[in-house]
């Protein structure tokens, strides 16, 4: 990345259930996806799906089939 290029930002939500083990809840894209994940590698795993593509696997290929 260059000097003058600036970092693509992706705004999300997390929301989190309290109280439960192991920890659960869910991310939400700017573009209204989401993605429910249980435990601390589900959460890194969405967010990294997330992070690279904005959405999860999923919703990319069905748009591709569709």
């Amino acid at each position: 990345m260059s000097g003058s290029e600036q970092p693509e930002r992706l705004e999300l939500r997390l929301e989190l259930d309290r109280g439960i083990e192991p920890i659960r809840g869910r991310i939400s894209t700017e573009a209204g996806t989401t993605v429910e994940f249980a435990g601390w590698l589900a959460l890194a795993g969405a967010l990294q799906r997330l992070g690279s593509s904005g959405e999860p696997v999923q919703a990319a290929e069905a748009r591709r089939a569709g």
